[in-house]
């Protein structure tokens, strides 16, 4: 019968053995500061497993969206910051 591990997360970032393997990874996130996640589950010889790119932090995208895509002017932008429908 097959069978397998079912492991928490915190069971993944504690594992010595994904340790020793450098599986779990740490990073400098602008905004969450120090933090260790799970890496590639699958490595190749010449191809990096890790990268420093993070995706995009909250409101990041806002001035292009409202107003290049929809056309909002800066003003109607900072009316939907001041009542907090964007951020």
């Amino acid at each position: 019968m097959p069978a397998g591990v079912v492991a928490s997360g915190h069971d993944i970032l504690t594992d010595p053995q994904l340790r020793a393997r450098e599986f779990v990874v740490a990073y400098d996130h602008p905004s969450l500061g120090h933090v260790e996640l799970p890496g590639a589950p699958v490595r190749f010889r010449d191809v990096a497993a890790r990268t420093e790119e993070y995706g995009p932090l909250l409101g990041a995208d806002n001035a292009y969206v409202l107003g290049e895509l929809l056309g909002l002017s800066p003003a109607e932008q900072a009316g939907l910051a001041e009542r907090q429908v964007i951020y």
